[in-house]
């Protein structure tokens, strides 16, 4: 027997279909719950039970489903593709992505670790100068930061510079399997200028390989789609100017009325031009 209506119940199930309840998700809740006179307290308790247990219920599925361990088992996750695999496979049916041993050191996480590394060195060193009070924390009446903000700021952009000049100067793997977590990895991170540097060691070693066609044309695509929207946004400003002068000029030289019903409708005018704008934004996108 079900504890509420019908449409709760329904709207319950949709909110937690997916394991999770968002804010977003929360707040539809209880304003339906409030509307339908349920005790808020009671609700959130049953509604913290529901999704504790179907949690529980994913987590009890997804271990029948694979092991996990990405190398032992049954079957094994493809990083590439995300398919699952026979756990002897050496290779991916689907991509051709190529297993390593689980104890293979990949350059991926080398590159994490160094610049793990730089960053705990950094945050060792602003402690230190925070916990030592060695440099005042009071500026003059010219000066933009106080002593110790200078030298925290100081250690954040060594940090930057440490970063990547270590980055630039990181060997790029000849192998197959590693050059792809390590440009995965870049790609994850934002690090666009070595990302491409590795891309280009990619197509020249393994042209026409379909592990490596997969990011690139998501890379194409992605590129096409800023594009287009640098476009969208170039077109929807150059609309909008016009719009608003022209009008200004219309309501300027063509309504008889008083000079501050003019200047008012004068001041409106750009609010016409960014409705104009937004509009033939949406309709390029």
């Amino acid at each position: 027997m079900s504890l509420y209506s019908e449409k709760m119940e329904a709207l319950i199930d949709a909110a937690l279909a997916d394991g999770v309840l968002t804010e977003k998700e929360k707040q539809i809740l209880f304003k339906k719950a409030q509307a339908e006179g349920i005790d808020l307290d009671e609700f959130e308790m049953v509604l913290d039970a529901r999704l504790v247990e179907l949690q529980k219920k994913q987590k009890k599925e997804e271990s029948h489903v694979a092991p996990k361990s990405e190398k032992f088992g049954d079957v094994r996750k493809c990083p590439a593709c995300g398919a699952l695999v026979p756990a002897l496979a050496g290779v991916c049916p689907e991509c051709g992505y190529e297993f390593s041993g689980v104890t293979a050191s990949l350059s991926s996480q080398k590159l994490a670790k160094g610049i793990a590394e730089i960053k705990k060195d950094a945050a060792d060193k602003k402690n230190e100068i925070i916990k030592s009070g060695k440099y005042s924390t009071k500026k003059s009446k010219l000066a933009i930061f106080s002593p110790q903000e200078e030298a925290l700021n100081s250690i954040t952009s060594d940090e930057y510079s440490q970063i990547n000049s270590f980055i630039n100067s990181f060997p790029i793997p000849n192998a197959k399997n590693d050059l792809f977590d390590l440009i995965m990895y870049l790609k994850a991170q934002g690090y666009q200028d070595k990302y491409q540097e590795c891309m280009d060691r990619a197509k020249m070693l393994f042209p026409n390989d379909s592990l490596f066609d997969k990011i690139l044309n998501t890379t194409k695509s992605e590129k096409a789609k800023e594009k287009k929207e640098e476009t969208a946004e170039t077109i929807s400003i150059i609309v909008g100017v016009i719009v608003t002068g022209l009008a200004i000029y219309l309501e300027w030289n063509f309504l008889i009325i008083g000079w501050g019903w003019r200047l008012l409708i004068a001041l409106l005018c750009p609010w016409c031009g960014v409705a104009v704008a937004s509009i033939v934004k949406n309709k390029i996108e």
